[in-house]
């Protein structure tokens, strides 16, 4: 019964992350002006999936991400095309040094000055690949590379190429995650316990319940990806627990 609802649970996703993904990849070849003239089965061979729908499940779960789908159908639809022509079509980052925002870690290119946020639907965390969004009027927003809201074919101008910096000792970072399960005393207890075992703060906390399925999600205080894959794992193995994972907040 848990591997049923496992699978239940795993289904949901996979179609939530096809139907990301083709918008994702849709938009990457409306952005080469390839959308008319490409399948997206001639895509997903290029990157040697023989089922379309695998392929785009692995887009929407970031597996695959945009940038990687523009390289690949440069590389090899225009093979004429140097590695530095493609970079330029894809996103032409600024050219001036980098510029650490001291406050949570981040370097710019090139833009000194400007206010850094941490985008609160993916939550980035030290070691996720990231792009930065020039908002109007709210300065820089960081997202994670593969957020469902990070389309390069609108405004592609406004994204700048962003890295982790220097980090100070011990700052955190709010990650949201969610643990599904099979409902039963002490759950919570046990999920809160490893998670204080580990050290780590947590700021909120819901949960529900659903015909003896608890769905409980955390806010979690995350110093570094190591932390947050850790703390997973050990919930995972919990005793009635079907998933732990990090989630979006969109």
């Amino acid at each position: 019964a848990r591997q049923k609802v496992k699978y239940w649970f795993r289904k949901q996703h996979r179609d939530r992350n096809i139907a990301s993904g083709r918008d994702v990849l849709e938009r990457e070849l409306k952005k080469l002006g390839l959308l008319s003239s490409m399948s997206l089965e001639q895509v997903a061979g290029y990157f040697n999936f023989d089922k379309l729908e695998d392929f785009l499940a692995n887009i929407g779960s970031g597996d695959v991400t945009g940038p990687q789908i523009a390289r690949k159908v440069l590389e090899m639809e225009r093979p004429e095309l140097s590695t530095q022509e493609v970079d330029a079509i894809k996103i032409k980052p600024a050219a001036t040094p980098l510029v650490v925002d001291a406050s949570n870690g981040v370097s710019i290119q090139g833009m000194g000055g400007l206010l850094v946020n941490l985008a609160r639907c993916c939550h980035p965390v030290p070691g996720d690949p990231i792009i930065g969004y020039v908002t109007r009027g709210r300065g820089v927003s960081v997202h994670r590379r593969d957020c469902p809201n990070v389309n390069l074919s609108v405004e592609g101008e406004r994204y700048l190429d962003v890295s982790w910096g220097s980090l100070q000792k011990e700052q955190m970072y709010p990650v949201p995650i969610e643990v599904i399960a099979y409902d039963r005393n002490g759950l919570l207890k046990d999920v809160t316990t490893v998670i204080s075992d580990e050290k780590i703060n947590i700021s909120a906390v819901h949960v529900d319940t659903r015909q003896d399925i608890a769905t409980i999600q955390l806010t979690l205080q995350i110093t570094t990806m190591d932390q947050l894959a850790r703390i997973l794992t050990r919930i995972e193995r919990l005793r009635s627990v079907v998933e732990a994972r990090r989630r979006n907040v969109l």
